[in-house]
């Protein structure tokens, strides 16, 4: 039976660090491996997040108030002090490192330099990845069996958080139902529906996101053997091989979508769907400059009727123009996705050669123009409600250099739009709250 710690447990440190030696010392000793790729750990920003310890907590204990919890937090605390600290060495060692190269040429850097700072990060991944598996360890070790028995869990949610989006390449592939489902805040008793299909889900798509890491880190070793001649294995088959695993995960998150769909009331199936398709197309679904712009226009009590109703009209006409280009990007993306080689994916710009990298090069000069007749629609639309207004409206409501910027539209190829977030994991550019368009419109 577990109990609760008290405030005044909370408030002893000693007393903490005493009831986790006697708790370990009552447990099997129990390994943990974080297995994640050497990348996923910088000496710039902690691999293990406070986030990640939440999702540990929530998942494997329960509950923030059982003493399995707030040890857990209390060994946390200890492994943020270490990982400060060997990650301080490790960024004060290079910098010495890059103090010797001054004045010494590109020759002394090549051949003295490369070679020191190639060292001293091939050992912080392994004291890195060596004080991770530690703090994991001991975590496990105060842990009772029930918990224990659901660890696998919180490895599952993790490596959903490190490597799903991270590595995704495609429309679709980094879409992540678990925390979907949660973000729409469905009622409990939905929830409970849903459950065993996520599991499901969760099961199944951890076998997936394993997979594709096993295929690039083969494809990764199968390239060396081919820049060395010591294979007969195509660089096309193994470009083939990673955008086969790409498309698993894909087909994973599609078809577990649509289980999940018929489990749903009408009304929640609709939003649920929604969610979806905007979180696979961010960037194509969501609110544009000139939406927030003719918002701020809006809000202005001062619009007379005539201006309210010229200022719709030209609204009306620029959605109209406006919807095919983005069933058109949608289009391409699918296209693109579906038809262009791996290798080829990020031709943008280059002078590829052969049929497969013409065509990479013909669809990415055919999103460009499209995002750029967007932006054009876009601008337009921006300075022709600016003269619709008066001297003091257009204060008020200034067509300032943010709003038009082009900021917001990409010039390369659209693969994921995911950014660093301050908790260390990736989120997106956009809130899913800020969409205008549904996929349905244009499929």
């Amino acid at each position: 039976m577990m109990h609760t710690i008290t405030h005044k447990f909370r408030q002893n440190p000693l007393l903490l660090l005493t009831i986790a030696l006697i708790l370990a010392c009552t447990q099997k000793p129990a390994l943990a491996q974080s297995n994640l790729p050497d990348e996923t750990y910088s000496m710039y920003r902690i691999s293990l997040t406070n986030k990640d310890i939440t999702v540990l907590i929530r998942t494997v204990v329960g509950d923030e108030a059982q003493p399995a919890a707030i040890l857990t937090r209390s060994l946390y605390d200890g492994y943020v002090n270490a990982w400060d600290s060997i990650a301080s060495q490790a960024r004060q060692d290079l910098k010495n490192i890059s103090l010797q190269s001054s004045g010494k040429g590109a020759d002394y850097y090549r051949t003295t330099i490369q070679p020191m700072i190639a060292e001293v990060q091939a050992k912080w991944v392994v004291d890195a990845r060596q004080l991770e598996d530690q703090f994991l360890g001991d975590v496990k070790a105060i842990l009772n069996e029930n918990e224990q028995a659901r660890w696998p869990l919180f490895e599952q949610a993790r490596r959903r958080t490190v490597l799903l989006r991270r590595y995704s390449r495609i429309a679709g592939e980094g879409v992540d139902l678990i925390n979907l489902a949660n973000t729409l805040h469905f009622p409990d008793e939905v929830m409970g529906t849903l459950q065993p299909t996520l599991a499901d889900y969760a099961s199944e798509l951890d076998k997936e996101i394993l997979y594709r890491q096993k295929v690039m880190d083969d494809a990764k070793k199968k390239m060396e053997e081919i820049a060395n001649k010591q294979s007969k294995v195509s660089k096309e088959s193994v470009y083939a091989g990673i955008l086969f695993a790409h498309k698993k995960i894909r087909k994973t998150n599609e078809d577990y979508a649509e289980q999940i769909e018929q489990l749903l009331p009408d009304d929640l199936a609709a939003a649920f769907k929604q969610k979806f398709d905007q979180t696979r197309f961010p960037r194509l679904l969501a609110l544009t400059q000139a939406d927030r712009y003719i918002s701020r226009v809006r809000r202005l009590e001062t619009l007379t009727d005539l201006q309210k109703e010229r200022i719709e009209e030209r609204w009306s006409i620029y959605e109209r123009d406006l919807e095919p280009i983005i069933a058109q990007l949608i289009q391409g993306q699918r296209k693109r996705d579906e038809e262009v080689p791996y290798q080829y994916r990020s031709a943008a710009g280059r002078n590829g050669t052969g049929t497969a990298a013409g065509q990479a090069s013909n669809l990415v000069k055919q999103e460009r123009d499209l995002w750029k007749k967007r932006k054009d629609l876009e601008t337009k639309l921006i300075d022709d409600v600016f003269m619709m207004l008066n001297d003091e409206q257009r204060e008020q409501a200034p067509k300032s250099s943010s709003s038009m910027q082009p900021g917001g539209f990409p010039s390369g190829p659209l693969e994921h739009d995911l950014h660093d977030g301050e908790d260390g994991g990736l989120v997106s550019r956009f809130q899913l709250t800020d969409f205008r368009f549904q996929l349905s419109d244009f499929s």
